[in-house]
């Protein structure tokens, strides 16, 4: 094994005039596909996998600087290591690779040496390959190929080698998988040869024990291999299932209790087929099968019926009327996955949680899909690291290769230009409120606001996803009738040629103001507005000290 220098440069230059989205690094240089995956963010590091034409598939990394880095070079032999599966456990990174004297097995990197495998778990030149790499208990746990290939769980405690958990299917492979801890127990699927594929747990003591056979006999629960995709969410595990009379619905596992079946979504035999779990403002956000509408978003509260969050694919004509969305993570407050609304392919989409799901960026032009994902495994191939979010994508130049975003940015800043507040932020949506009770004042939805009564006022700014608050601006002395009864007085009003200002103080200073906010004219207790347009108007008078402002309208 040994590390490669060979350096990408980070992007220079965004394909897209008016957007966040830039390409990283061509590593397959041209229109070939270097297609990352498996990425996954560290303290310091993003590890990912990707393809090049010397190299083949290795391990490679981006620091924070922005390089990119053919990390080590794990299969030397010319072919590929084809790495997947990265976790960071004790202060180490593991992920699985392939070496052709000893097969796929576990490998460890200190981020210093070159990366050393763990052990010859499957001897010889036979795969372990080692997959759904889980800590639990101080531990790590995962699946894999031991002797005889025999696909059981294994867990390595970061000293001793990686040892047999148990062996849950005694005639052939159990190929645990799915692996999620609950309230101090690991949850994974397995398949016993007697139960089909269901639900199983360990506490780490005992020998692991199946926790319901959900479909009875010898039937699947759900699919193997990772298909499950099991969430913890408000302290309960979902998941997809089928109980053998209704279809995979949405079920629930509290710890304690058997699972249950949420609800019957899917209506009898048919299948809600929920997948793709992902917890965003605390509600369960997954892709679920609509009879009518397809595969589209939907969400859980854990408490009320599971309810689509927005129909993507409204082009049925085009090809299928599913989004499929997936591959969702968080970033900066929003929710990012990869759909598809038929026109503009598979690309890009964002969420905040209040107004509907957007396309990010049409990344691949027209109805070409800009990532094919052709592994399924949730966020595996979007990653957030340093403030940006990384993903696989394909421009249609540079073939599929490693992507950012650095998120959508509001400008929430506000000018006080007299008696008007204006927003930095043009081309968006904007709703005034009041700061006192908090409520939208109605009908105020400009980028200007000029306040008629006394209070703190600030605006609600929303620019596609992102949504953002300025801070609160006080005004007072706006009580009109108040002001010309106390205060000052502004006559004749309507005026013609001229108002005179009268009060019982010291005028020290007077401004005409239009409802904009711009200032008109400047001047004493008397002032010439014959050649102003016909209109309402507000003069600004400082006397003793005090401010007012009084409304007068030119006839």
């Amino acid at each position: 094994m040994k590390k490669t220098s060979f350096i990408l440069a980070s992007v220079i230059a965004s394909f897209f005039a008016n957007s966040q989205v830039s390409l990283v690094s061509d590593i397959y240089s041209g229109a070939s596909s270097s297609t990352p995956d498996f990425l996954y963010a560290s303290s310091d590091y993003l590890f990912f996998t990707a393809d090049h034409s010397t190299f083949g598939i290795e391990v490679w990394q981006l620091n924070i600087p922005g390089s990119v880095i053919l990390n080590y070079e794990v299969n030397t032999s010319g072919g590929s290591d084809n790495a997947a599966n990265f976790i960071e456990y004790g202060g180490k990174i593991y992920f699985s690779a392939y070496e052709g004297t000893y097969g796929t097995e576990l490998y460890e990197y200190d981020g210093i040496s070159a990366p050393i495998r763990v052990s010859d778990i499957n001897p010889g030149g036979a795969n372990s390959i080692p997959r759904s790499l889980t800590v639990f208990d101080g531990k790590l746990y995962f699946s894999a190929s031991g002797p005889g290939n025999d696909y059981e769980l294994y867990v390595y405690d970061g000293v001793n080698p990686p040892s047999l958990v148990a062996n849950i299917n005694a005639a052939a492979s159990s190929y645990p998988g799915d692996l999620v801890v609950l309230n101090d127990k690991l949850i994974f699927s397995a398949d016993n040869g007697v139960n089909g594929i269901e639900l199983w747990e360990y506490d780490g003591i005992n020998p692991p024990s199946m926790i319901m056979d959900i479909n009875p006999g010898v039937n699947n629960s759900n699919s193997p291999w990772d298909k499950y995709y099991v969430t913890e969410f408000n302290s309960k595990l979902y998941f997809g299932a089928t109980d053998g009379v209704n279809g995979v619905e949405l079920w629930m596992y509290d710890g304690t209790n058997l699972p249950s079946m949420v609800i019957d979504m899917g209506i009898g035999a048919a299948s809600f087929n929920p997948k793709n779990f992902y917890v965003y403002q605390n509600k369960l956000i997954f892709s679920g099968i609509d009879a009518t509408l397809g595969a589209e978003l939907w969400q859980y509260d854990g408490v009320n019926t599971p309810t689509m969050v927005f129909d993507i694919n409204t082009n049925p004509s085009v090809g299928l009327e599913s989004s499929h969305p997936k591959h969702f993570i968080e970033y900066n407050g929003i929710l990012y996955f990869r759909a598809t609304d038929e026109l503009h392919g598979r690309e890009l989409w964002g969420w905040n949680g209040t107004t509907d799901p957007v396309m990010i960026e049409d990344i691949n032009p027209g109805t070409a899909h800009s990532s094919e994902d052709w592994n399924l495994s949730a966020t595996k191939r979007m990653a957030v690291f340093n403030g940006s979010l990384y993903f696989a994508a394909n421009d249609g130049v540079v073939g599929e290769e490693l992507f950012k975003y650095n998120g959508c940015l509001v400008d929430a800043s506000v000018i006080q230009n007299g008696m008007v507040l204006e927003t930095n932020q043009t081309g968006t949506s904007y709703q005034w409120i009041d700061c006192a009770s908090g409520n939208a004042i109605v009908g105020e939805t400009n980028q200007t606001y000029t306040p008629t009564v006394d209070g703190d006022y600030k605006v609600v700014i929303t620019d596609g996803l992102c949504i953002d608050t300025s801070d609160c601006f006080t005004f007072s002395g706006l009580g009109f009738e108040q002001e010309i009864n106390s205060v000052v007085h502004v006559y004749p009003n309507p005026a013609n040629d001229y108002i005179t200002i009268q009060s019982n103080y010291h005028i020290e200073s007077v401004k005409i103001y239009s409802l904009t906010g711009e200032l008109i004219l400047t001047g004493d207790d008397k002032i010439y507005i014959a050649e102003l347009s016909s209109g309402m108007y507000i003069a600004e008078i400082i006397a003793n000290g005090i401010k007012s402002r009084v409304k007068f309208v030119i006839e």
